[in-house]
C-alpha cells in the first residue's frame, strides 16, 4: 500500500484514441481507498495523457511503435512498478498486456489482472497462429481476468483460463450524459455535419474492418435511396484495414448522400445526429461487447443490429431493437425502411430500450465491481492465484452483480 494506507492500482493502457471509459474510471473511482496511476503506450501523445495531467493523476509514457519495441516496454514497466511499489497492475489491449503482464511478473507484483476485450474464435484471416499464442500467454500471467460479457467469459474457458480466475464484469456507460446535452450543442454540431435539408440520418459507428460488416450496411442503404432520396449515411470510425474494400463499395453511393467522420471524440454529440442506428457484425463472437449498441439505447436511437456481443443478451427483436441475420443486405434494407416508415414502433423500440438498461450496465456498478476485485485481490490473505470461497465471486467467479441480467 501506498504511505498512506491506499492500494496501488497502476493502469497499463494501449490505445491509440480517445476511450471515454478510462476516463469514467479515473472520475467515479474511491481516490481515498486506490492511490491510482497510469502507463500509455503510444506512438506519439497518448489520447488520454491530457485528461490524466487535468486530474492530477501520475501516469508514465512508454513510446511503443510495435512489437519490436516490446523487451523495451517490458523493461519500463518493470522498473515502474519496482521503483513505485505497485500493489495491482489491470492492462487493458494486447501489447498492453503483454508488456504490462511480464514487466509486472518480473517486478513480482502479486496482483496482475487483465481485461479480455476481444472474443473469438476467429476466422484464421482474421486471427494468425501468433494471436492464439498471445491469449493463452496473457490468461497464464493473469492472476484474475475481467472478460466483458459472459461470451467473452465462455471463449476463456474454452482456451483453457481457469474459472476461478475469471469476474465477469460488464463495460459501464455515464447513462444520464446522453441525455444532458445542450440543444444548442447539438444544433452547432449538426450543422457542420450535415447539410440543410437531408435525412432521414443512417449512423454507424463501426471500424472499416471486415468482421464488423459495414460491407453489408451500405449495399442496403444505396437501395434505400431509392425511397429516401435525400438520406445521409454517416459512417464514424471511418478508418482500418478494409477501408479500400469500403470505398469501393462507396463509389456506388452519390458523394451528398455520405459522410464518413474518422473519429469522434463527442459521442453524446454524435448519437443526437441520427435518425436510425445500424450495427451488424458478421457473426456472433466476432463482437465481444459492442459498446455502440448499449451508446444507441441510451441515445434513443432506434438500432437495426445482428445479435453479436451483448446485443444477443440485451436486444430483443421488435422490443427494444430491430435484429436481422448475419451478412444479410437485404435484411438489413428491411429493418431500416421499417423503422423509418412506422413511428409508433421507432417510439416504442426508443421508450423500451432505455428501459432496458439494466444496473449491472451503468458506470457505477462497473466501477464498484472493480473496487471489490482490487480490495479482494490485495486484502485477502490467501495466495492471487488460489480459488475463492462462495459468496466472493459466485458462480461464474464474478465479483459484483449477477450474470445475464442485462459496446
Amino acid at each position: 500500500m501506498s504511505a498512506d494506507g491506499r492500494i496501488r492500482v497502476t493502469y497499463i493502457v494501449a490505445m491509440h484514441v480517445r476511450w471515454i471509459a478510462f476516463e469514467w474510471i479515473v472520475r467515479e473511482i474511491d481516490r481515498e481507498r486506490f492511490d491510482i496511476s497510469f502507463i500509455l503506450l503510444n506512438d506519439g501523445e497518448p489520447p488520454l495523457a491530457p485528461y490524466l495531467r487535468e486530474q492530477g493523476i501520475a501516469h508514465h509514457h512508454i513510446q511503443y511503435r510495435g512489437k519490436s519495441g516490446l523487451p523495451g516496454a517490458i523493461r519500463q514497466v518493470y522498473r515502474y512498478c519496482r521503483d513505485n511499489r505497485v500493489e495491482i497492475v489491470h492492462t487493458h489491449f494486447m501489447n498492453a498486456c503483454l508488456a504490462g503482464l511480464t514487466g509486472a511478473l518480473l517486478a513480482g507484483v502479486r496482483t496482475r489482472i487483465h481485461t479480455r476485450h476481444h472474443a473469438g474464435p476467429f476466422p484464421r484471416e482474421e486471427r494468425p497462429r501468433r494471436g492464439w499464442f498471445y491469449d493463452r500467454y496473457n490468461n497464464l500471467l493473469s492472476t484474475r481476468i475481467v472478460a466483458i460479457d459472459r461470451l467473452v467469459r465462455q471463449v476463456l474457458l474454452d482456451e483453457g483460463a481457469a474459472a476461478r480466475k475469471i469476474s465477469v464484469i460488464y463495460h459501464g456507460f455515464d447513462i444520464g450524459a446522453f441525455g444532458a446535452v445542450d440543444p444548442d450543442d447539438v444544433a452547432a454540431f449538426r450543422s457542420r455535419h450535415i447539410p440543410d435539408g437531408a435525412g432521414p440520418v443512417v449512423g454507424v459507428v463501426a471500424r472499416y474492418k471486415n468482421l464488423k460488416g459495414v460491407q453489408y450496411i451500405i449495399p442496403a442503404f444505396g437501395k434505400l435511396l431509392r425511397d429516401h432520396p435525400r438520406a445521409l449515411l454517416i459512417l464514424a470510425n471511418a478508418q482500418g484495414p478494409d477501408t479500400a474494400m469500403i470505398r469501393a463499395l462507396l463509389a456506388d453511393i452519390p458523394r451528398e448522400n455520405y459522410l464518413e467522420i474518422p473519429f469522434e471524440d463527442d459521442l453524446y454529440l454524435l448519437y443526437r445526429l441520427f435518425d436510425l442506428f445500424v450495427h451488424v457484425p458478421i457473426a456472433r463472437h466476432l463482437e465481444a461487447f459492442g459498446q455502440v449498441y448499449v451508446e444507441a439505447l441510451a441515445a434513443g436511437v432506434p438500432s437495426v443490429v445482428t445479435g453479436a456481443g451483448i446485443a444477443e443478451e440485451i436486444i430483443e427483436h421488435g422490443r427494444n431493437g430491430w435484429v436481422v441475420g448475419f451478412r444479410d443486405s437485404d435484411a438489413i434494407l428491411e429493418g431500416m425502411r421499417k423503422l423509418l416508415g412506422d413511428d409508433a414502433l421507432r417510439e416504442s423500440i426508443v421508450r423500451e430500450g432505455l428501459k432496458s438498461i439494466g444496473p449491472e450496465l451503468r458506470l457505477e456498478s462497473m466501477v464498484r465491481s472493480l473496487e471489490r476485485l482490487y480490495i479482494a485481490t490485495s486484502t485477502s490473505p490467501r495466495r492471487a492465484d488460489e480459488p475463492e470461497r462462495a459468496g466472493n465471486g459466485g458462480e461464474y467467479g464474478r465479483v459484483g452483480g449477477a450474470v445475464g441480467e442485462g459496446r
